[in-house]
């Protein structure tokens, strides 16, 4: 886009006004989204360049949309590669002030809808929700032992289950979005992916009393990690892998200060549920991701009767159907339909 703006690069005032509107213009979209949408776009980039003669990806024509949507519908299991895909490529010729729209274009709206139809309704590899019961075992594990990395993985575990956290929402968290207050903290998600407003959402967590509470263990590593509470230091950070393997004593001078990726959040995640589960992890990587301990602590709560409202606020979830989505009904609840009948 800023090439685009024709900004004198001999006026200073320029630039720095180009470069603000670069970045104003960008701020529609969540941070997330822009990293997902470049990997997305860069995706297509290259099935362009692999045609014969090679297409052009921007701008792009609605026939080479149409086209790669059409690719995108054989080889995926779900709708949301094609709706990311045209997302995407709608993003990247908008800020590129594009004077075309190919997603659009009402071939490219026909393909689409069409995809939608065959794909929209699969649900492929749907992870199980993780039961609390878990994460309470492996956490009075950790409160009686020195290991470094055990005791990350418990904290990041308990405060995802507990606040309905996705992954993007856990590396988004800097040590100032966490405040402790009496009896409870609260947690500042300054761009919570349904959070279309950008305004912003406060999670609220109560202060237990067993080893198993998420407040305990997030002011243990805030102590740990000596973060200041006023930097926008990433809480849950990097580590270099390879050190923590060879001086498991010295693991905490492994983190890099930058958000942890989300291979090294789900690699933890698996190795404490494979530990506590007793599986082989190749069987726990099939039934569990990171997104098990989201369902996970739904599930828990929805079986207590907490109101919709609280529930879909704690969560970020937009809509009473997209939040039940990721609630698993309990055996008590699928036979109380029955024990209705009273027979």
């Amino acid at each position: 886009m800023h090439a685009s703006l024709g900004v004198s690069a001999d006026d200073p005032l320029e630039v720095e006004l180009g470069q603000a509107m670069c970045s104003l213009a960008a701020a529609k979209w969540a941070p997330g989204s822009l990293e997902q949408y470049a990997g997305a776009f860069r995706r297509f980039e290259s099935w362009c360049a692999e045609r014969t003669p090679p297409r052009r990806a921007l701008p792009a024509d609605a026939e080479t949309v149409a086209l790669y949507m059409m690719f995108l519908t054989r080889h995926a299991n779900t709708f949301s590669v094609v709706k990311t895909a045209s997302a995407a490529i709608a993003a990247v010729h908008r800020l590129n002030l594009s004077p075309t729209a190919p997603t659009s274009h009402p071939l490219v709206c026909l393909v689409r809808d069409g995809a939608q139809a065959v794909l929209g309704g699969r649900l492929v590899n749907q992870k199980d929700a993780l039961d609390f019961e878990v994460l309470r075992k492996a956490a009075l594990k950790a409160s009686g032992s020195d290991d470094f990395m055990l005791r990350y993985s418990v904290t990041a575990a308990l405060v995802a289950f507990c606040c309905f956290l996705r992954y993007s929402d856990l590396a988004i968290l800097t040590a100032r979005d966490v405040k402790f207050l009496d009896g409870h903290m609260e947690l500042f998600l300054e761009q919570r992916k349904n959070d279309q407003l950008r305004e912003g959402s406060v999670v609220v967590v109560h202060e237990g009393c067993t080893g198993a509470c998420p407040v305990w263990w997030m002011k243990w590593w805030y102590r740990e990690m000596d973060l200041d509470p006023t930097s926008e230091t990433p809480v849950f950070q990097r580590y270099n892998g390879r050190v923590t393997r060879f001086r498991a004593d010295r693991c905490k001078e492994t983190m890099g200060g930058q958000s942890a990726p989300y291979h090294q959040v789900r690699s933890m995640v698996l190795k404490l549920l494979a530990g506590e589960l007793g599986m082989p992890l190749e069987v726990v990587e099939k039934r569990f991701g990171t997104q098990s301990l989201r369902s996970g602590g739904a599930t828990l709560v929805a079986a207590e009767g907490v109101s919709d409202r609280m529930f879909q606020r704690h969560g970020g979830w937009r809509s009473a159907e997209v939040k039940d989505r990721y609630v698993k009904d309990t055996l008590q609840a699928k036979l109380a339909v029955t024990a209705m009948m009273h027979y």
